[in-house]
């Protein structure tokens, strides 16, 4: 009795399972280098460690990002490409490590998780500004 109840639950498998819907062939697929694509992670209260997208400059998190940089220009300036994302990415790192995050406001109030490259923009940012200062 055993065998007819397992066989059983093998053919009612099978019948669901003609009943799962499949992606139409004009559905974009992610490719396996790329993350999927995640809805925006809303933050109504940013921590002094985030780092925060527009005029913010007296926030820690924004001050700490500025004294990275500082410490760091020499080094990028003299970088080649590759290693300017490379430092650019130590200094992200860096901000993450430190329980920060980068954040943009929305239109309503709070505040949207940046996504790395806009993260890394902004830090290649800095540096223009720092190198431009000079």
């Amino acid at each position: 009795s055993d065998r007819s109840s397992s066989a059983s639950g093998v053919s009612s498998l099978a019948e669901s399972s003609s009943s799962i819907s499949v992606l139409p062939s004009s559905t974009p697929l992610v490719s396996s280098d790329e993350p999927p694509a995640q809805p925006p992670m809303i933050v109504h209260q940013p921590r002094p460690e985030d780092v925060l997208f527009g005029p913010q400059s007296e926030h820690p998190g924004n001050q700490l990002l500025r004294e990275l940089v500082v410490s760091l220009a020499e080094e990028y300036n003299q970088a080649g490409r590759g290693e300017k994302k490379k430092i650019a990415l130590q200094l992200m790192n860096s901000i993450y490590e430190s329980g920060g995050r980068f954040l943009k406001p929305m239109g309503g109030g709070g505040w949207e998780v940046a996504s790395t490259e806009d993260a890394r923009d902004k830090i290649s940012k800095h540096f223009r500004n720092i190198r431009r200062r000079r």
